[in-house]
């Protein structure tokens, strides 16, 4: 333990009849601590969302997307992609196209894809009625939408295209992945009767991968050996929706540590007093041989410790609220609004290092101002009538 640490901590805890001082510091370190916590908690719901949607969104779609008008190119790159067990989970024929279900009188525009039996079985984790084995006009229909419209498995609903032609549609099973706009506004059939809904339409290749992150990897190799096909991502997609949160929990971060900066204000005041308090303490000190340095260190590091203890506090605050949210579920969310049932929390070590450094940063600086302050005193002034 340093001379200037241990009168640091001297200082900083003071005397009995010192109560106003007391009741300062007290209220320096809670304004770090509703600092530090209010950015932990609001930086782990950002990225609670971030994780939650990328799962949503990945979880049920493929992760790279390949068309191309010949569809023996595209059957080559399922033959060839087939062989990357290591890389490839699944690559799958489907189509997209856009039909109107007829209920009671009422019409519901939704999105319907048409994939192969293969997909079928990767996306059996989300079956909640029926059979996830389809045949001729059935289909599989969101939990959301299902509810919406009343229908259960085994019940018929008609159907028309957008030129008009209409069909029976057959629920096959119910699904449920969680992600409100699949659940709500989305179905899938086989390949071959969204053939029948639309005679236009063209089937485009879609893959899925052990690991997302090898995305770009195994879209770099199919475009090295076929150039001429177009290659999109999940990433692409919906780079304008992760773009956003990302910037938003940036600009969260820049506005929640202006409350720390108030904070810093009150360290301040308070260890401005504490100079003036202690003039003649700072006199002996250096009559004593202790230099200007000295000096100057103790009061950098009471703005430390005051930093250090608002930040702990702060730290187990933010955490424990942290995992009471994640854990009961206790803010409940519109599911069309925000895609998700609950406030998703992921509390992030790089997120707790950055709210460390910021906030020690702040009260180190804040320590600065009080150190030139006494590091000018003049012993032989303060002790000239002692």
């Amino acid at each position: 333990m340093t001379l200037e640490y241990f009168l640091a901590k001297r200082y900083l805890l003071g005397k009995k009849k010192e109560s106003l001082m007391h009741f300062m510091s007290i209220m320096s370190i809670i304004g770090i601590s509703i600092g530090v916590a209010a950015l932990i908690i609001v930086l782990s719901v950002m990225s609670g969302f971030d994780e939650k949607i990328k799962e949503k969104i990945i979880g049920e779609d493929f992760h790279i997307f390949v068309k191309d008008t010949s569809y023996d190119t595209l059957k080559n790159i399922k033959n060839t992609l087939e062989s990357l067990d290591k890389e490839v989970d699944l690559v799958s024929f489907y189509a997209d196209s856009q039909v109107f279900i007829k209920v009671g009188g009422l019409i519901y525009p939704v999105f319907v894809r048409g994939v192969e039996q293969n997909f079928f079985t990767k996306f059996s984790k989300f079956l909640r009625k029926g059979n996830i084995d389809i045949k001729g006009n059935q289909i599989l229909i969101g939990k959301t939408l299902a509810e919406e419209l009343s229908l259960n498995c085994s019940q018929s609903t008609e159907g028309f295209n957008i030129w008009g032609k209409e069909f029976v549609l057959k629920i096959g099973g119910i699904f449920d992945t969680g992600f409100y706009n699949v659940d709500r506004g989305m179905i899938f059939t086989s390949l071959d009767l969204i053939k029948k809904i639309d005679s236009y339409i063209t089937p485009s290749l879609g893959i899925k991968l052990k690991d997302v992150e090898q995305v770009d990897e195994v879209s770099s190799y199919i475009k090295e050996h076929f150039p001429e096909v177009q290659i999109n991502t999940w990433i692409q997609r919906n780079k304008t929706l992760f773009s956003a949160l990302k910037l938003e929990k940036i600009t969260m971060f820049l506005i929640l540590s202006i409350i720390i900066l108030v904070a810093t204000f009150n360290v301040v005041s308070v260890l401005m007093i504490k100079v003036v308090q202690k003039t003649k303490d700072i006199g002996i000190l250096k009559s004593l041989g202790l230099n200007s340095a000295s000096i100057a260190k103790i009061f950098i590091w009471e703005a430390l410790l005051l930093g250090i203890v608002g930040v702990g506090v702060g730290l187990i605050v933010g955490i424990s609220l942290c995992f009471i949210i994640d854990k009961y579920h206790i803010i409940r969310l519109p599911q069309d609004i925000y895609y998700l049932e609950y406030m998703p929390v992921n509390i992030k070590f790089i997120d707790l290092v950055c709210i460390l450094v910021c906030s020690l940063s702040l009260c180190f600086l804040a320590g600065i101002l009080p150190a030139l302050r006494a590091k000018k005193v003049d012993p032989s002034s303060c002790l000239r009538y002692e």
